[in-house]
């Protein structure tokens, strides 16, 4: 999770393989959640929206009572990353 924080935004293809390992190891420890959410961002910054909606659904089922669900949802679903106002994950809107 450490290495996870460390790279934020800055490396999409890392954050998803290491947060996906993350999830196969410790699928039920606390952090899942979080993990699951950083699989989301990730596949998003990497353009694969539709992927990124699947995982979201799972977290859905998965962990529905998480605020880290209630905050891809609120990204994914009411203001998803293809809106115009929306420009992805780590970056700020523009809203014109």
């Amino acid at each position: 999770m450490d290495k996870l924080h460390a790279l934020g935004s800055s490396d999409p293809v890392q954050s998803l393989q290491l947060a996906r390992e993350g999830n196969r190891r410790f699928k039920h420890s606390a952090d899942a959640p979080e993990r699951a959410s950083l699989i989301v961002k990730s596949l998003s910054s990497l353009g694969r929206h539709d992927e990124a909606r699947l995982e979201a659904l799972k977290m859905e089922q998965l962990y529905p009572s998480s605020d880290w669900t209630s905050d891809v949802h609120k990204h994914m679903f009411v203001n998803p990353p293809n809106h115009g106002a929306e420009r992805g994950h780590g970056k700020t809107y523009e809203l014109e």
